[in-house]
């Protein structure tokens, strides 16, 4: 039996109550993609409940775990113009050898939008992990999507700047600290200090969180120490070796996680 890859919106009068109406132009797109003969009820909940969050417009695509259907979801995200797609934890029996986090790794990069990986469809979002790399080029529509949740669900939002760690030749006397990071005229120091203000100004209350280990590391132990509702990271730049590093550090994210993970991309 083939998938047809039909997508259908799906319409929520508590959107109306929520946020008063957008015009097209402005509203959101959210495309849901559910797996076939899998229980989607949680997801679509989920879902509807960040739709009406935001006041986005709600659609969805159900499908197997194929090749095929990852092109037929890339194609109906550029028709439809979607800003974010949802979709649950790929089912063990869809990937046969292939990691989960693996799987996930493919599928972003064949698509032409973010996407958002649920685990644990918990709500309401009240503790945000933003994970940065550069503190700009990456990290901006991560920086924007933390605002405009953590706004809406005045969640508390926890900010980890992946910093290499201290060489060992310079001995343990020496290590990073925030002071001083914000402080320095570096570029990220200066990217620091502007996501900082961010915050301060949308009236989001945020925290910095600086780790010792490898950037990896970091957010290994981040993800085992704290259970966040929503883990925000950057990804898809467009060249060289800072691409590598994200698709390594989404990667960590994505096998070292249980919760529930947005990976950004430039609109």
């Amino acid at each position: 039996m083939k998938d047809d890859f039909s997508t259908h919106e799906i319409i929520s009068s508590s959107a109306q109550k929520r946020n008063p109406p957008q015009t097209s132009q402005d509203a959101k797109h959210i495309l849901i993609w559910s797996f076939s003969k899998v229980d989607d009820a949680d997801l679509v909940v989920y879902a509807q409940s960040l739709a009406n969050l935001i006041g986005a417009k709600l659609f969805q695509m159900t499908s197997r775990f194929t090749n095929e259907a990852i092109s037929a979801l890339s194609v109906q995200a550029e028709k439809l113009q979607a800003d974010l797609i949802v979709y649950q934890a790929i089912p063990k029996q869809f990937l046969k050898d292939e990691a989960n986090y693996s799987a996930t790794s493919r599928l972003i990069v064949k698509m032409p939008t973010s996407l958002l990986r649920i685990q644990k469809p918990r709500w309401p979002i009240a503790r945000i992990l933003l994970i940065l790399h550069d503190g700009k080029q990456v990290d901006t529509p991560a920086v924007d999507w933390t605002i405009q949740l953590a706004r809406q669900t005045s969640a508390h939002v926890t900010i980890m700047p992946l910093i290499p760690p201290v060489p060992l030749m310079y001995g343990p006397s020496i290590e990073h600290k925030l002071s001083a990071i914000l402080s320095d005229e570096s570029l990220m120091g200066t990217n620091l200090r502007r996501i900082a203000n961010q915050m301060v100004n949308s009236h989001i209350r945020a925290n910095f969180r600086l780790r010792k280990e490898p950037p990896d590391q970091q957010i290994r132990q981040e993800a085992a120490e704290t259970e966040y509702d929503l883990t925000i990271i950057g990804s898809n730049p467009k060249h060289g070796a800072l691409q590598w590093l994200c698709e390594d550090m989404v990667n960590a994210l994505l096998n070292w996680t249980s919760g529930n993970v947005l990976i950004t991309k430039p609109t």
